[in-house]
């Protein structure tokens, strides 16, 4: 199961992962909305499927693990996103969320097999606690 487990943990993040960078470029470069949205439900489609086919087979365990790597992702993301474009509409809300996600990890550890997404991670949510 474990063997399953990491594969699907990677490919969610680089899908995140893309879909970040993919949705600011297109922003930054003007790329066409279109491509971003279907890129999105794509992406959600494929996680909420997946997430459903676990739950429904009672694999709560797979279930957690796949959603506390998109949460990662998404610290990861959301962290890029915040220095890249500091000044970005709505950025105190991102940090709001990243201290929240801190506070939820404290509460709730967690640590992929991928040491340099936790590694990351834990770094991101710890300067974010001492910023605040």
């Amino acid at each position: 199961m474990k063997r399953v487990i990491i594969p699907l943990v990677v490919v969610i993040a680089l899908a995140i992962g893309a879909f970040a960078g993919f949705r600011y470029a297109g922003h930054r470069y003007g790329h066409a909305v279109t491509d971003t949205i279907a890129s999105y439900e794509l992406l959600h489609a494929s996680e909420t499927f997946t997430t459903l086919r676990d739950l429904r087979a009672g694999d709560t365990n797979a279930v957690f693990e796949s959603l506390e790597g998109e949460l990662d992702s998404s610290v990861l993301a959301l962290r890029g996103i915040l220095d890249d474009y500091p000044t970005v509409e709505h950025a105190k809300n991102y940090t709001n969320l990243l201290v929240r996600i801190a506070d939820y990890r404290l509460t709730h550890p967690y640590h992929s097999d991928i040491t340099n997404m936790d590694a990351s991670v834990t770094e991101i949510l710890a300067q974010i606690k001492k910023a605040k």
